[in-house]
């Protein structure tokens, strides 16, 4: 009897805990929303993190304020929004805030959104924030010349609608700048139409090095050659030049269209020696400096350790470039193929 009753506690405190583990949320405070209605919810100003579906949409639901009118704004510290929620009766030791301290609510005017059967795929967050980062990437630069990089928190129910478009139409609440900003999204997905509010942290697109004209293979790079320009996030930047410093004085091994960032392995030290020219040898030994002359077998840039082939005796060796067809070399130098011994046995 006495086992049977600390099994049944046992069971009691476990369904106990389920409990909570059930009920307990994390609310990721926004920095920015655009509430839909006319009442600003929990769900408008947090991001809801909990393990039961059900009561994420309950505590979505609840209701804290009216929402601004058009065109104003209200700031909502985290700090209020929690006696917002003690007042309604919500123990907040089941849940954990984080995120942005402050909430920027912006009025908004209602949309009349149909009803709508629109059955929508799973949501691919990847290529929703593609489709978007490209609508807005155009909307910004229709209405300024500045190139510009957008970031976006896209909940699951706009991923989906997103991913699912046919047509994206953007439109923004002021002109383009650096900062969080509001966007008005329309998705067209069939006969259907939704517009869905979608918050950005928009920055100005970072610099990078461009050639003014085209810059043909195997011409040296000059400073008169570049300029730095904005690239936008549809460009591939990776392993580009960010610094005139990076590029001037080096050669290209291809050529370089102009407009575009210039990748670092585009570019190599200028090549002083070519295969087949003849080339200065000078060589160092104890104090003692001797010049003589060799023919290159390769292509080299300053630094580079290239063959060369004697002209006296055809021996072939490993010399370093040092400048403009001259090499220099150890008197110890390595011979670049093995040597043949030959010997005369009467």
């Amino acid at each position: 009897m006495q086992r049977f009753s600390i099994i049944l506690i046992v069971l009691i405190l476990s369904a106990g805990a389920g409990d909570f583990v059930a009920r307990a949320a994390e609310m990721r405070v926004r920095p920015e929303c655009c509430p839909q209605g006319p009442i600003v919810t929990l769900g408008d100003l947090v991001d809801l993190h909990c393990d039961s579906a059900s009561e994420a949409e309950r505590l979505a639901k609840i209701a804290l304020f009216p929402a601004p009118a058009v065109g104003l704004r209200r700031y909502v510290s985290a700090r209020e929004i929690q006696d917002m929620l003690l007042i309604r009766g919500i123990d907040l030791i089941d849940h954990q805030f984080r995120g942005a301290t402050t909430v920027l609510v912006v009025g908004h005017e209602p949309q009349s959104t149909p009803t709508t059967n629109v059955r929508l795929v799973s949501a691919s967050p990847r290529l929703a924030e593609q489709k978007l980062q490209k609508a807005v990437s155009e909307y910004l630069t229709r209405s300024g010349d500045e190139s510009w990089r957008v970031r976006f928190d896209l909940s699951e129910d706009a991923a989906r609608w997103i991913s699912a478009a046919e047509s994206l139409t953007v439109a923004g609440d002021r002109e383009p700048s650096a900062g969080r900003q509001c966007f008005e999204v329309t998705v067209q997905v069939g006969d259907t139409s939704k517009t869905i509010d979608v918050v950005a942290e928009v920055s100005a697109a970072p610099m990078f090095v461009v050639p003014v004209r085209a810059i043909a293979r195997e011409t040296r790079i000059e400073r008169a050659d570049l300029e730095l320009r904005r690239v936008d996030d549809s460009v591939e930047t990776s392993g580009t030049a960010e610094r005139f410093e990076e590029l001037v004085g080096k050669e290209a091994s291809r050529t370089l269209p102009a407009g575009k960032p210039i990748a670092l392995t585009a570019v190599r030290q200028p090549v002083l020696v070519r295969r087949g020219d003849v080339v200065t040898v000078i060589v160092r030994s104890a104090g003692i400096r001797v010049r003589t002359q060799a023919r290159a077998r390769d292509d080299g840039a300053k630094g580079e350790l290239v063959a060369v082939e004697s002209l006296s005796d055809r021996r072939t060796y490993f010399a370093q470039v040092s400048g403009i067809r001259e090499v220099e070399v150890l008197a110890t130098a390595v011979s670049a193929e093995p040597s043949t011994t030959h010997s005369n046995r009467g």
